[in-house]
């Protein structure tokens, strides 16, 4: 894990925020077991006690805006493999999420909002996911762009490429059903 990304963390009163069990002291612990994750099972486990806490069911929590800003800062230097998925994965949850109900009705009601600017700031790790040696990242990044990329010129054009060179069924997938309007 990077230093700022330690920092980051640390300075959250996780206590304090508002989570699917109540509060997100636990979140700390499995952002770092994310990250110093050295195999897929490790990876899988971090990202349940993240998702089962912050963004349940695509239901956002009040966590979720301290844990996205450690997730993109992590991106950038994250390797590739499980860890990266698991990254992808949980930045696309948040950015497709809509505020829980509880959220709401305290007035929360910005923090799907919030988690796509925050993703806006980090696009250009997204455009760089698109030629990772993993098609499930690829996905996730184009899915992430989809929702976040403000130029809808740049958008058609490098997904008009990237639908071309990468013929990865799971890649041609997601284009398929972004056309069909899924997305």
């Amino acid at each position: 894990m990077n230093n700022v990304a330690r920092i980051l963390i640390d300075s959250v009163y996780w206590a304090s925020l508002r989570s699917d069990s109540g509060s997100a002291v636990g979140v700390p612990q499995a952002l770092w077991d994310l990250f110093s994750a050295s195999s897929e099972d490790a990876a899988e486990a971090a990202y349940w006690r993240i998702d089962n806490e912050v963004i349940v069911q695509g239901q956002l929590h009040e966590a979720a805006v301290p844990t996205l800003e450690i997730l993109l800062c992590m991106a950038v230097s994250v390797p590739s493999g499980a860890v990266r998925r698991t990254v992808a994965e949980l930045i696309q949850q948040m950015v497709f999420g809509q505020p829980h109900p509880s959220e709401m009705a305290l007035g929360n009601s910005d923090i799907a909002s919030e988690c796509q600017r925050l993703a806006r700031g980090a696009i250009w790790v997204f455009y760089d996911w698109l030629s990772d040696g993993d098609s499930d990242v690829r996905q996730l990044a184009i899915l992430i762009l989809r929702k976040v990329e403000p130029d809808a010129r740049r958008w058609a054009l490098v997904m008009g490429v990237r639908r071309e060179v990468d013929k990865a069924e799971g890649v041609q997938r997601i284009f398929s059903e972004i056309d069909r309007g899924l997305y």
